[in-house]
Order: structure tokens, then C-alpha cells, then sequence
């Protein structure tokens, strides 16, 4: 075998024609997610058709991102309080256990927590919005859900933020007066 991940039981024998079983094993340990090519070469110094060759695919499956959202959007108005946060949740749909780590690039998003594992299972992250340090407008940011060992890390969540501005309310619209 070409690999060192790959290995072959017994690497020598005889035949007069039977079957002969060989034992082929794989080590996965240190490889990464995806997929991953290897030769063995049989040999015989008496056999016409020597060396004949046998290709190894081996694939490695690993935990896979999936989240509940692709945005969020919340609404404040300037001078109230911060709008409530929101959930969103994360989940491995693939293999294993997905260690993620979750950041956002925006000061006015927190989120909590900003790590976890998942079996499968749904987790709940909170996504709050500070609107106490921004003008009127529209604002958008991200949030980033990262893994080392997931088939499609990293996966992005979208957060849309309107500040608007104090509304004024009448009790009335019109007010007449006769003198």
C-alpha cells in the first residue's frame, strides 16, 4: 500500500489458484473530513500480469452545521429600551459531535452562548441588539458559526437592525373653536 493510513494482512502469500482473502484496514485517526485515495500493488515475479494495481477510496463524514435561521431582524426606537433578544438554533445533521464556536462582527450583537456541542440535538443561542449608541437607520451584521471539524464550516447568520426615530400621537385630529 501507498498510504500510511492504509494497511494490508498478510503483505506476502502463494497461490495455486484458490482465493487467497487479504485483509485491507483503515486508521482515520489525524485525517481530515473528506475524501482520500490509496493504491495497493500486487507483484509476482512469475505472473505475466504483474503488478496489478487496486485503488482505495475512503471517505470521512464529520458533523455537519445546520441552523434553524438564515436572519434576524429586530426594530427599536431611539431613546426606549434595547428590543428583546431573539433564539435561533444550531445542530449537527451530520456524523459525530460538532464543537462550533460563534462570533459576530457587529458591537451592537452579542450572542450567548458563543460555543457548544451538539450530538444532534437543537441549541439554543440568544441574539440581543444595543441600540443605546446608534443614530436612526438601518444596520446589518453577521453572525459566524464556525468548526474545525465541520463538512461545510463556516455558516452565516444575518442580522438586520432598524433604529427608528420617536412617533408623535394625537388624541385628536382636528380641534375647532368658536368665539
Amino acid at each position: 500500500d501507498n498510504q500510511a493510513w492504509l494497511n494490508v494482512s498478510p503483505t506476502s502469500g502463494e497461490s495455486t489458484g484458490e482465493w487467497d482473502e487479504i485483509e485491507v484496514t483503515v486508521d482515520i485517526s489525524g485525517l481530515s473530513i473528506g475524501q482520500h485515495q490509496a493504491t495497493i500493488t500486487i507483484t509476482s515475479s512469475n505472473a505475466s500480469n504483474s503488478p496489478m494495481l487496486l485503488t482505495v477510496e475512503l471517505t470521512i463524514s464529520g458533523p455537519t452545521i445546520e441552523l434553524n435561521a438564515s436572519q434576524l431582524t429586530f426594530e427599536g426606537i431611539k431613546g426606549e429600551a434595547n428590543p428583546s433578544p431573539q433564539i435561533f438554533k444550531i445542530r449537527n445533521s451530520g456524523e459525530n459531535t460538532l464543537s462550533y464556536q460563534i462570533s459576530d462582527d457587529r458591537e451592537w450583537i452579542s450572542v450567548s452562548p458563543t460555543s457548544g456541542e451538539s450530538t444532534g440535538e437543537w441549541d439554543e443561542i440568544e441574539v440581543a441588539v444595543d441600540i443605546s449608541d446608534l443614530p436612526q437607520g438601518q444596520y446589518q451584521g453577521t453572525i459566524s458559526v464556525t468548526s474545525e471539524r465541520a463538512t461545510n464550516s463556516p455558516q452565516f447568520l444575518t442580522v438586520k437592525l432598524t433604529v427608528s426615530g420617536p412617533t408623535i400621537e394625537l388624541n385628536a385630529s382636528q380641534l375647532t373653536f368658536e368665539g
